[in-house]
């Protein structure tokens, strides 16, 4: 890789250094250890219409216009709630900090949590076709959780997370199981 930098004043680098550590000090956990931001912010142009206007001074520059995906975790009241050793982040609730010695399955508990409680409380829309979900909504993996070779299958445990799945309408899971099926997939969700 090449790098074509520009010469610059070590003074004014220096400051401008300074202003991005002392924002992340001010606005992130730092005093905890963590992973970093959990959740995707949401594309303003998915954002149900019904929430755009009570979330309309909210939404950012990043580098597309997006509603922060902290903003909805606190309005589920989800600032601070712990699971064994893990904490949604009192200071940036997009943030799950290790403050007893947590273990994955702490984080995993809080990231389900989230989902379930925002899903509940705003909705969401489609992963493939952009639709709004309704109560009949399904999970689709994202990878394959079982594959079908000749007669056998396997079960791929590791592909059974919550982080495989995604969003979708009742009509596009059910294009997507008869996809499969084309495909000898027995199981394509």
């Amino acid at each position: 890789a090449v790098f074509n930098l520009k010469s610059g004043d070590p003074k004014i680098i220096r400051e401008q250094t300074d202003e991005k550590i002392n924002y992340r000090y001010r606005k992130h956990p730092m005093d905890y250890p963590n992973i970093g931001s959990i959740f995707k912010n949401v594309p303003w142009e998915i954002v149900p219409d019904q929430h755009k206007e009570m979330f309309k001074e909210k939404m950012k520059q990043d580098p597309f216009l997006v509603l922060p995906t902290a903003i909805l975790i606190d309005r589920c009241g989800l600032r601070g709630v712990s699971y064994g050793g893990a904490m949604i982040s009192p200071k940036h609730p997009n943030f799950i900090v290790n403050v007893m010695e947590a273990k994955a399955d702490d984080v995993k508990e809080l990231i389900k949590l989230v989902k379930e409680k925002v899903f509940e409380k705003f909705g969401g829309k489609c992963a493939y076709c952009g639709c709004e979900l309704e109560d009949t909504w399904k999970a689709i993996n994202v990878y394959r959780v079982y594959m079908a070779i000749g007669n056998e299958g396997n079960f791929l445990k590791e592909n059974d997370t919550l982080e495989n799945k995604i969003p979708s309408c009742s009509g596009c899971f059910r294009r997507r199981v008869e996809c499969g099926k084309e495909y000898g997939e027995t199981n394509p969700s």
